[in-house]
């Protein structure tokens, strides 16, 4: 047996790790060893930091290793003629292969249509969240506001309405857009209400 760790990260080296518990969301990766026929043997978990260590990986067998986030996957084929019992420990890093979408700056609107530059207390603005994936995928969006900011209509789908606290001051609202294979994108927007 040997010892494999390394990091794993995106096709464009970006992390997938996403924890954002007040949009329910906890984003984290796996590695999992597969045997000759792809049966998993083993499961171990990537850290915070990206990076993942297997004890016991057979040494002189034909076996894949596997890191897996949501739906996205990479894998690396290791030979039985790679000889791991030659040293007692093996960097090897993964790829997911999945590049994350890039979301298009967020606007304003008021319920005319119009850009917002300064809102009033308590309105009820517009913002719509557009997204390109590189790669094809459906892009899913999530939305937050921040305590104390106001209420939104919806907390997913690409369009929200945002109401306003009635007091003056600044308000800030967060979206999230998600392959929902380990990439994702955010965009912060701050709105000032004024009467």
């Amino acid at each position: 047996m040997a010892v494999v760790f390394g990091s794993v990260q995106l096709s464009d080296g970006s992390s997938f790790r996403l924890l954002e518990p007040l949009a329910d969301i906890n984003v984290f990766g796996k590695v999992v060893v597969l045997d000759e026929k792809r049966n998993e043997t083993t499961e171990v978990l990537v850290n915070n930091f990206g990076e993942y260590l297997i004890p016991r990986v057979p040494a002189n067998a034909h076996v894949f290793l596997a890191a897996r986030v949501e739906g996205g996957e990479g894998l690396q084929e290791i030979l039985s003629q790679a000889h791991l019992a030659g040293a007692p420990a093996h960097r090897i890093d993964l790829t997911i292969r999945n590049t994350p979408p890039r979301v298009a700056p967020l606007v304003l609107r008021h319920g005319s249509g119009d850009p917002v530059d300064v809102a009033k207390p308590g309105e009820t603005l517009k913002v719509n969240a557009a997204a390109v994936d590189k790669d094809g995928d459906a892009v899913a969006f999530r939305w937050l506001v921040d305590t104390g900011s106001g209420s939104l209509n919806a907390t997913t789908g690409s369009d929200v309405e945002w109401t306003l606290p009635a007091t003056d001051g600044f308000y800030s609202l967060t979206m999230i857009a998600s392959d929902r294979k380990g990439g994702f994108d955010r965009e912060y927007l701050s709105v000032r209400a004024d009467t």
